[in-house]
């Protein structure tokens, strides 16, 4: 996929750290290991709670560029995964507040090579990616609840008719602690999938933001 060139997504030598492209999720742990278990559900569509090293690599590498803690997605497709790039631009002041994790998996329906992003900052600079006034108005948006946590639901203008970065995807939107987090698939048959993620990437937040935190996955997939 074409990159907005409003929005440029930095194509780091972070390959070489990541190992450059593909890798693939292993099996999730037996029942009492600790780890969180795949449920039926999240299996039929595609997603595995056995998240990849090259991603977990790359939410490290966000991390050290950004000055905000990293919530590396607990769910993803399951299969090969990609690491394209991090990064909203190539300012001091948008790595230090914003993080970007650009990905494509296999397992996502085409076309677009099974395109997904999960980024976090201020308002002002992920607003840029959805609701840029050059942008296209979204085709639709609605609200959901999400873990206790309310959510904006959009349905972007495909890329070829302006739609930007996110053309074709569906993303959705929502704040914690004054940052807002996108989970954003490309795709419009894709909007259960994202979904999917976005509501254990929130119960992650939301779990791991608390006293005394569960001493295993996904609270050791945050990264500051």
């Amino acid at each position: 996929m074409a990159v907005n060139h409003r929005v440029a997504i930095p194509l780091l030598a972070l390959a070489l750290a990541v190992a450059g492209g593909i890798g693939c999720a292993g099996e999730a742990g037996p029942p009492g290991s600790g780890r969180p278990q795949t449920s039926d559900d999240e299996a039929r569509l595609g997603l595995t709670r056995s998240v990849p090293d090259r991603l977990k690599h790359a939410c490290q590498a966000a991390a050290r560029e950004s000055d905000l803690a990293v919530f590396c997605p607990p769910l993803v497709p399951d299969g090969e995964l990609s690491v394209s790039g991090l990064g909203l631009d190539q300012t001091e002041e948008s790595r230090s507040s914003t993080y970007l994790i650009d990905l494509h998996s296999r397992a996502i329906d085409r076309p677009s090579n099974g395109h997904w992003v999960v980024a976090a900052g201020d308002a002002a600079r992920l607003k840029l990616l959805t609701s840029e006034p050059s942008l296209p108005a979204p085709l639709s948006r609605r609200g959901l609840n999400l873990g206790g946590i309310p959510v904006t639901v959009y349905k972007l203008a495909p890329y070829e008719a302006g739609g930007g970065f996110y053309g074709g995807h569906i993303a959705l939107a929502w704040t914690h602690d004054g940052l807002v987090y996108h989970v954003s698939v490309h795709g419009y048959q894709n909007g259960r999938r994202a979904i999917a993620i976005a509501k254990a990437l929130i119960a992650q937040m939301t779990g791991c933001s608390q006293t005394e935190p569960p001493a295993q996955d996904p609270c050791d997939l945050i990264f500051d």
